[in-house]
């Protein structure tokens, strides 16, 4: 149902809100997953119909989401502006209902066939860097031939390192840890609450990469692909 005050809710604006109707008498624990609008159409003219769009879980805590300043007062009462006819004003409200995604219990290997990154603090950026180079088959092959020894740590060394995180991201059944990678860059943990910019990462890693691979059969690789 729409939950409506026509005065506004403690503002000078129209409020309305989607609310289950039933949501006392549902059990324990329910969760309702909803994208929604609702709109005051303009009787005069379709194209000034006021609409607006959202999302939310409803849940026993939250049982009504929408607009507490949905659109003036003095707007909708004008009646030169379309929206009261007659002293009628029409409400639509378009629902879809979706599918709750339980991310606890969520196995993303099996419904997508990746399992993804961890994020460190800030590092959302450089996951998607990361994700975007294993995604193109000739950098991770390149990657996978570059020469480490059985002496390397993964920590300090970004070949090692990377091979190690891509691997992971093959055959890990669950997301990724990118700690021994950026431990090779010399981060340290306040690096890693730190917004860098993801182009000059790129740049600094591609640069690396390409030293690493000189005088090896996958020499050349960056300058080819990038």
């Amino acid at each position: 149902r729409v939950l409506i005050f026509p005065k506004g809710n403690n503002v000078d604006c129209l409020s309305m809100y989607l609310d289950v109707a039933d949501s006392a008498t549902l059990p324990y624990g329910w969760s309702r997953y909803a994208q929604f609008s609702l709109a005051v159409v303009n009787q005069v003219n379709p194209k000034y119909t006021v609409k607006k769009e959202t999302q939310h879980q409803f849940n026993q805590r939250e049982s009504d989401w929408g607009f507490t300043s949905f659109m003036l007062l003095s707007e909708l009462y004008d009646t030169n502006k379309g929206y009261l006819v007659n002293d009628r004003v029409v409400i639509e409200a378009d629902v879809a209902v979706r599918k709750v995604i339980d991310y606890w219990t969520y196995d993303s290997k099996k419904e997508t066939g990746y399992v993804g990154l961890k994020n460190q603090g800030a590092t959302c950026y450089m996951n998607s860097l990361l994700q975007t180079q294993y995604h193109i088959p000739y950098f991770r092959k390149a990657v996978y031939h570059m020469p480490t020894t059985e002496n390397d740590m993964p920590s300090g060394s970004i070949p090692l390192a990377l091979q190690s995180l891509f691997y992971k991201l093959q055959y890990s059944d669950t997301s990724v840890a990118t700690k021994e990678l950026t431990k090779s860059f010399g981060w340290d943990t306040y690096d890693s609450f730190m917004q860098h910019d993801v182009q000059e990462l790129n740049r600094v890693l591609c640069e690396k990469l390409e030293d690493k691979m000189k005088g090896t059969v996958v020499e050349g690789t960056i300058q080819k692909l990038f």
